[in-house]
């Protein structure tokens, strides 16, 4: 999963380091700012969103992922997926498989909630 899930982390990572004004860093030179500095106190706060994008949006697909985990964990590694899968197709507890559904969906809502609301200010 990370071969193909690492590219979707890099690409909004790259659009918001491309996003620096590069004035900026010409500011931080003339007030004496090393390259070390300059990358701690400029770069790494400014990529935080695109960071912060990349993780969610591959978390959200590796909530999903069932395929991979199980072809490669066995039945002994359960992902929630696979733990919904099961209740579904197996045991038939449907409101079992539908209360865990409800705790992954909480899960993503919880991870999710933080960076709407840090959006929502920047605009």
């Amino acid at each position: 999963m990370t071969n193909y899930l690492v590219p979707l982390v890099v690409l909004p990572v790259l659009a918001s380091l491309l996003a620096i004004d590069r004035s900026i860093y010409g500011a931080a030179c003339i007030m004496g700012a090393k390259p070390a500095r300059m990358f701690w106190t400029i770069t790494v706060p400014m990529s935080l969103p695109g960071v912060f994008a990349g993780l969610l949006s591959i978390f959200v697909m590796s909530l999903g992922a069932f395929i991979v985990p199980a072809l490669l964990g066995g039945p002994n590694d359960l992902m929630l997926s696979n733990l919904i899968d099961f209740y579904n197709r197996q045991v038939l507890d449907w409101s079992k498989a539908s209360a865990i559904s409800v705790v992954l969906f909480g899960m993503a809502i919880v991870l999710a909630a933080p960076l709407a609301l840090v959006r929502r200010r920047k605009l």
